[in-house]
């Protein structure tokens, strides 16, 4: 799963630049996922989506600590490393099984890094 920066950019042309944005990154067959500077989920790609059989309201910002989208072993690890990741502005790879829409979870690695501000 990769890691896409979300716009910061103001008003109207926040909203247009991740409606293309958005509409752009699930043509791409693989999960890419937005996070907010302070690491909060605000974007998962429409194949991420179709995978775990969740909405994005359900994951955006820190909602996916509660959802089933990790296994519940997994959770506390996955959220320590991505909060060092946001921490430190180091990249990483973090394992874990992720919940398909059937109810099976898979192993699964993320790259992750630092959400970069725009500039």
């Amino acid at each position: 799963m990769g890691h896409v920066p979300c716009a910061k950019s103001g008003g109207a042309a926040k909203n247009l630049d991740l409606d293309i944005g958005q509409r752009l990154y699930s043509t791409i067959p693989a999960f890419l996922w937005g996070a907010s500077p302070d690491g909060a989920v605000e974007f998962l790609n429409q194949r991420g989506l179709d995978y775990t059989g969740l909405t994005l309201e359900q994951i955006r910002g820190w909602n996916w600590r509660i959802s089933s989208i990790l296994h519940p072993d997994d959770l506390q690890t996955v959220f320590d490393q991505w909060r060092a990741v946001v921490a430190s502005g180091r990249e990483g790879e973090i394992q874990a099984r992720m919940r398909r829409f059937d109810g099976e979870y898979k192993w699964r690695a993320r790259h992750a890094r630092q959400p970069q501000p725009d500039i």
